[in-house]
């Protein structure tokens, strides 16, 4: 019987344990940062900021900057475009509010 006991309230606690795991998986995170052109450091604004493989997205301001909130687990891939620019890919291993991303401009 004392075994019984033991099994279950492990159970419980293992239970409780996945739980707290999977509500921190659906968290939403933030990433934010700046979108600058790589010729002069002037900030690129209306550049198109998206994760990969994912819904999320954002516009930058005038002053380059953007935020975009995702549920997705690092690392993940952003992607920046802007006519005139050309693409870039950058691989996020952290969630971040400062992300610096220098955009090359066409040739």
């Amino acid at each position: 019987m004392k075994n019984a006991v033991v099994l279950v309230v492990s159970l419980f606690l293992l239970i409780g344990r996945q739980s707290v795991v999977l509500e921190n998986d659906l968290q939403q995170k933030e990433i934010g940062g700046t979108v600058v052109s790589e010729i002069d450091g002037k900030p690129v604004a209306k550049a198109l900021v998206y994760v990969v493989e994912g819904e999320e997205e954002a516009l930058t301001n005038e002053k380059g900057g953007f935020r975009l909130n995702t549920f997705q687990k690092l690392p993940l891939q952003l992607s920046v475009e802007k006519p005139g620019f050309r693409k870039v890919k950058i691989t996020v291993t952290a969630f971040s509010q400062g992300l610096l991303i220098r955009l090359p401009q066409k040739s």
